[in-house]
């Protein structure tokens, strides 16, 4: 079975295609509606509530493919939420997900008529052929009757209007369990339910799953409670400290932090306990159920700041022994991502400045060398990637920043861009510098500098990589880093200095940073020889 992590990313791959395939294409008429809808539900997210509805069909044995459509109608109702949850009129929240939310883009008119288009669009998903050709009409019924009374006065509106009134008012516990078992956990449920539903669960494994989703629905708010009052912008997409704010009841302010912390684990219990008669179908249903409740200590571990008996924890799903040290390193980072840290490292190593420079960033993600690019000075940083709604919603609106997404940087060409860079850094997974240099080069001016991270576990064929994802030998190293050097003088760039990264890469890899100049001489083949191997001498050696 694949990490949860690997899990997640696949799962949620698979619902952004199916998204797109059922969503108005872009541009559909009216082009103000369609796009304010897709933009909302492309902006990211962990799509929590499809993949439990894709976890729980499998718990039962069901068809994955068949259900997807209402795995979409589950995350369109889910947006729409969102969507009108920011409104002025109710949270006035103007970040969602790291983007601006959709009344900032679009204004309050068209973000309230997205909402509804989401809302009764999931029904006409429901009830559209996709759906209809694969179930029984009973079993659709009830299945869509679910989704409608979990998102209805009953449900999530219900949980809204008295969320609303119960602002900066004393609420009682019974009355702040009924906000979140409506608001939140009803989706939350819901969509376990329908999984269930749809996979064609047996009665008894049905009400188990219902049991199961109203634990875990529960969970899942005061996880994001406790981390409204502990996390920061960087991690939740939005802006923190919200809910204190707005002066909403949360268990934390009646409760505290460490009670909780408590009743969460004490749901997380529940839930597991009621997967109790599940066979190892279930077992996603139970990760999940544990990644919700922990969601605070996994961000920790996968941003490298858990480390365990002096080393740092790379996997979330690690064993740890009992007696153990365990301890939060270092102090928070300046920078959006740790990607940040490195890039630092090498323009101090390098006595690279950065200082007005006009910065192409490859493989930007989260923005960590956009982010060191402009706080060492730069006047502007385009930042590619091939992806879509991961870079941090500060550097998005910074305007610095020329955010270039869906991006191949195999195939941008000078006609792409309004001006010649004059640096260049790379950070790029699952694919080799080797192929992105002969694109890039033609997009510098004569003497631009580069900062590459050169990564072996991405440059290595599949079958070299190691248990785990991991390339250990050092003989693998330095060859990675000759071919890899060898190709960007040939490229043009000159190769001026190259150091071992002082932070490792997902799992413990080792990585690289090198510095090179545009037009600089190559350096010679026994020179470049030498310095690979004198960075690949293993510690001691």
């Amino acid at each position: 079975m694949q990490p949860l992590e690997a899990y997640l990313q696949a799962q949620q791959q698979r619902l952004e295609a199916a998204f797109d395939h059922h969503l108005p294409a872009p541009g559909a008429d009216p082009p103000a509606l369609s796009e304010a809808m897709r933009y909302s539900v492309f902006a990211g997210g962990k799509r929590v509530r499809p993949v439990l509805l894709l976890a729980a069909t499998e718990a039962v044995g069901g068809d994955c493919e068949a259900v997807l459509p209402a795995a979409c109608a589950m995350e369109f109702v889910h947006t729409y939420s969102l969507i009108h949850d920011d409104l002025p009129a109710m949270d006035d929240d103007d970040y969602r997900r790291g983007q601006f939310t959709s009344h900032k883009v679009f204004g309050e008119a068209v973000a309230i008529l997205a909402g509804d288009a989401l809302l009764t669009y999931a029904f006409e998903v429901m009830a559209g052929p996709d759906l209809t050709s694969r179930f029984a009409p009973a079993v659709l019924l009830e299945a869509t009757h679910c989704l409608a009374r979990a998102a209805g006065w009953s449900g999530m509106v219900g949980g809204q209007v008295v969320d609303m009134a119960s602002e900066g008012r004393e609420v009682s516990l019974d009355v702040l369990e009924y906000i979140h078992r409506h608001k939140t956990a009803a989706l939350i449920g819901a969509a376990v339910t329908i999984g269930g539903l749809l996979g064609g669960g047996s009665a008894a494994q049905l009400e188990a799953l219902k049991r199961y989703g109203q634990a875990i629905g529960l969970a899942f708010q005061i996880a994001d409670d406790v981390l409204d009052v502990e996390g920061d912008s960087a991690a939740l997409g939005k802006q923190a400290g919200q809910d204190e704010k707005h002066g909403k009841a949360t268990y934390p302010a009646l409760l505290g932090v460490e009670a909780s912390r408590q009743h969460a684990a004490a749901l997380l219990n529940d839930a597991l306990a009621a997967l109790g008669d599940f066979d190892a179908g279930a077992e996603r249903l139970r990760q999940l159920a544990r990644f919700i409740v922990n969601r605070k200590a996994q961000a920790l571990i996968l941003a490298g700041k858990i480390a365990v008996d002096g080393q740092c924890l790379t996997q979330c799903g690690a064993r740890v022994a009992a007696q153990a040290e365990v301890r939060l390193l270092g102090a928070p980072s300046p920078y959006v991502s740790r990607g940040g840290e490195k890039l630092a490292a090498g323009l101090e190593a390098f006595d690279c400045r950065g200082q007005n420079a006009v910065a192409l960033d490859v493989g930007a993600s989260t923005g960590g060398f956009t982010d060191c690019l402009l706080q060492a000075g730069a006047r502007r940083v385009y930042a590619v990637d091939v992806g879509y709604g991961q870079l941090h919603w500060r550097l998005r609106n910074d305007p610095r920043v020329v955010v270039r997404e869906r991006t191949n940087a195999r195939y941008l060409t000078p006609h792409d861009f309004p001006e010649r860079m004059n640096f260049l850094t790379v950070d790029a997974s699952f694919i080799s510098l080797r192929l992105l240099l002969p694109a890039l080069v033609p997009l510098l001016t004569p003497q631009a500098e580069a900062i590459l991270l050169i990564k072996p576990q991405f440059e290595v064929g599949k079958g070299e990589v190691g248990k785990g994802g991991v390339v250990r030998d050092a003989r693998q190293h330095r060859q990675v880093l000759q071919a890899v050097l060898a190709s960007a003088q040939a490229c043009g760039l000159g190769l001026r200095a190259a150091i071992l990264s002082p932070l490792s890469g997902p799992k413990g890899n080792r990585e690289f940073l090198a510095h090179l100049t545009a037009g600089a001489p190559p350096m010679s083949q026994r020179g470049l020889e030498e310095l690979c191997v004198q960075l690949t001498r293993e510690p001691g050696g």
